[in-house]
């Protein structure tokens, strides 16, 4: 048994010595679809989700002895909600209801402040004095109010704003036989001087299952600091997707960083959303994906050991990362990573010549990155402008000194080719280095040119800048990319015959910094921004103010406009914003403005939205305009890709019921429409049903996009005619056609 193992039993064993004191929420144990500590985009999950088959107003029974001391009913977010104290410090909380008890008086108490304040959404109703329950007693019943469909949203809290894990505190699943299930595992370069097969940008490896566990697709190869996210699931005897309980991560058997969902402040989640990958490659089909590295040095909630991750502190050569996640019963799944740590080797072409002899001889110098002496040279040549190469094929020559080379090939063709094209790069076994590039022209090495052609552009990577200039023909000779302040001078790489790139560590300043590479210049937009300070970045059409802490560590903040092809439909306003690193959470929200000119029509139909990589699809976000100022700004909690959008498009409505020519006996039947928008969503608040040309405001429920009326007040026989009318918040109206039905 490995060290890592071990740790995770004397877990498990501690969390299982608890001895529970509490009965289950609900007459029958239907399983549970959604577990503690999951992610929610603006919160973590506060208890666990009991499914109720689909099925409303199943009982709803007190865990314990306790008393009822609060009452809260919201047209969103936990809906009807009733809380209850217990003698043990403890209090229970049972949300989503459909209605509460009857015989405790609870319904009535609701049904009175109905009355009083003339609305069913009454907020707070704190029952004083408390009202006594015994365990096991009915207290309300399982419904579909708030957010979601029809389940029993269940938590446990101490001091009442700390919630905690139910499954570590007396509850068990007993439905779940299942291990998580490993997805994929996304590597991230931390800095300029970290890489993941030799690049900085994201590297996803998928897992595939194999009878002794999860097992990597790809061995990464690896240098420098890098994070971790893992995309991890939990199923159960039924086919929901569940946040695992606990996540253990270690390296060669040596555990570093650990993740237990035990609890969290409910009121003020610390570091709320640091170790959670919002803004993951990938595809929808990835879920839970939980960052394995320490971003900052504060309190993450759940987070029990976390040591910073950095291959400097290991040998160069092949290493194991080993991922544990395990559900609340104890279920183990083991994702394994192989991993080789390595520093790339390089060359440098230090002379080139054609001899007589009609023999070109080239002379290098090879570096091994990881000073073990196993670089081996590649050299080519190519006399028709790169098209096509051919290796050299004189063995290699030992000269005097360490690492410096020699390589000869012979062909009659040197003599009449106007130009030869050189290029070499060393290769240590594992990694490439980049190309060295040489040109010889009429028997003459080719120096750079000093003016340059090509296209420059930079993409910025954490704390660096990476420049690439891209040439129309090839690029011999040194090339090099300079800043003024500090005058420094970096050299640029080749990837190809034709591109030369460099990777700048970016300066700690907010101001446009000018890099310049021979005759041409190019200006970036580097914005650093000091955490503790109140901040802002205007460019373009938007301007985004930071308030002083809501980043949490002192960070590079990179904005990129984006501009968006014509569409008729939602169409984006002015560039789209990129804000990078993407998915870099905030701690306090910061504001993002975006300007739009005087001639937009119906600018009161703008508002901002996110890109959501999930669901491919423009999300609304909520908005301020002000007309004036013509600009609509919204709040924003972490980085992604955001544009200012006209919806022009009205919702749509279909299906209605009860629809044409309809015959029914029931004089007082249920009407219902579906409504979908795909812009600023459906305004709840104004979906109008017309029976008979009376107006009924109609119930709205956005997680079925269903419209529901139940009249009081029979209908008389004979024939009849309905209608629906719906806004969406840009104010954008849609009315259906009229449909005629009969009461028998």
């Amino acid at each position: 048994m490995n060290r890592v193992l071990a740790c995770v039993l004397g877990i498990l064993v501690a969390s299982t010595a608890f001895a529970s004191e509490y009965i289950w929420p609900l007459e029958q144990n239907n399983g549970i679809s959604a577990t503690f500590g999951e992610f929610r985009e603006d919160h973590f999950h506060a208890g666990i989700d009991l499914s109720t088959n689909g099925e409303t107003g199943l009982p709803v029974l007190a865990v314990a002895d306790g008393v009822i001391f609060r009452m809260k009913i919201q047209k969103r977010a936990y809906g009807k909600a009733l809380y209850i104290r217990h003698p043990n410090g403890m209090v229970s909380l049972y949300a989503h209801l459909e209605g509460y008890s009857q015989e405790l008086g609870l319904q009535k108490l609701y049904l009175d402040q109905v009355a009083q304040k003339k609305t069913k959404y009454v907020g707070d109703i704190f029952v004083e004095p408390g009202i006594p329950v015994k365990q096991g007693q009915i207290v309300a019943y399982s419904g579909e109010s708030g957010a979601g469909l029809p389940h029993l949203h269940f938590e446990l809290r101490k001091n009442e704003d700390i919630a905690v894990n139910p499954l570590e505190n007396g509850f068990q699943d007993a439905m779940d036989p299942v291990p998580p299930t490993f997805q994929a595992c996304f590597l991230y370069p931390m800095d300029h001087d970290s890489a993941i097969d030799g690049q900085l940008e994201t590297k996803e490896i998928k897992f595939n299952q194999s009878q002794s566990g999860f097992l990597a697709d790809s061995v990464p190869v690896v240098r420098g600091d890098f994070l971790a996210s893992v995309s991890v699931y939990d199923s159960a005897a039924k086919p929901y997707h569940r946040g695992p309980e606990k996540i253990l991560y270690g390296i060669d058997d040596r555990l570093i960083y650990s993740i237990d969902f035990d609890q969290f402040s409910y009121s003020e989640p610390s570091a709320f959303g640091l170790f959670y990958d919002l803004g993951k490659p990938g595809v929808a089909s990835y879920e839970y994906p939980i960052r394995m590295a320490k971003l900052v040095d504060v309190h993450i909630p759940f987070v029990n050991k976390a040591i910073a991750f950095s291959t400097r502190t290991l040998a160069p050569g092949r290493h194991s990362l080993r991922i544990q996640a395990i559900d609340s019963n104890g279920n183990i799944s083991i994702a394994d990573l192989p991993f080789i740590v390595n520093q790339p080797p390089s060359i440098q072409l230090d002379s080139v010549q054609l001899a007589p002899d009609a023999q070109l001889i080239v002379q290098a110098t090879l570096t091994d990155g990881n000073q073990q002496l196993n670089a081996k040279g590649e050299v080519e040549y190519s006399i028709d402008g790169g098209k096509t190469f051919t290796p050299f094929v004189t063995s290699i020559l030992d000269l005097l000194h360490q690492g410096h080379f020699e390589y000869r090939t012979a062909s009659p063709a040197f003599n009449s080719a106007h130009s030869i094209l050189i290029r070499a790069r060393a290769f240590d076994g594992v990694e490439y280095s980049p190309y060295s590039i040489a040109q010889l022209r009429a028997g003459k090495l080719a120096s750079t040119p000093a003016h340059l052609s090509g296209t420059l552009q930079f993409v910025p990577f954490g704390d660096a800048i990476q420049v690439t200039y891209e040439g129309m023909t090839p690029v011999a000779g040194s090339l090099e990319a300079n800043v003024a302040e500090p005058q420094r001078s970096f050299s640029m790489t080749s990837s190809d015959a034709n591109t030369r790139t460099a990777l700048i560590p970016a300066p700690k300043l907010d101001a446009s910094y000018r890099i310049t590479i021979q005759d041409r210049n190019i200006n970036v937009p580097v914005h650093f921004l000091t955490a503790a300070k109140a901040s802002e970045i205007a460019e373009g059409n938007f301007h985004l103010s930071f308030p002083a802490n809501s980043l949490y560590s002192d960070s590079f903040v990179w904005t990129k406009s984006l501009p968006q092809k014509y569409s008729r439909t939602l169409p984006v306003i002015g560039s789209a914003l990129q804000l990078t690193p993407r998915g870099t959470p905030l701690n306090q929200d910061a504001t993002l403005q975006f300007r739009y000119s005087g001639n937009v029509v119906s600018p009161q139909r703008l508002g901002v939205y996110r890109w959501d990589r999930s669901t491919e699809k423009w999300k609304p976000l909520a908005s301020h305009m002000d007309a004036p100022a013509k600009t609509v700004e919204a709040k924003i909690s972490y980085f992604d890709l955001y544009a200012l959008i006209l919806d022009n498009v009205p919702p749509v409505i279909t299906p209605i019921f009860p629809k044409r020519k309809t015959v029914t006996s029931d004089p007082t039947p249920v009407f219902t429409a579906g409504i979908l928008d795909a812009g600023s969503d459906v305004d709840d608040e104004r979906v109008t049903f017309y029976i008979d040309g009376k107006a009924y405001a109609a119930e709205y429920d956005p997680d079925r996009n269903t419209a529901t009326l139940k009249i009081t007040d029979s209908i008389r026989k004979g024939y009849h005619k309905f209608s629906v009318k719906a806004y969406d918040f840009a104010g954008n109206q849609s009315r259906s056609s009229i449909t005629t039905f009969r009461i028998k």
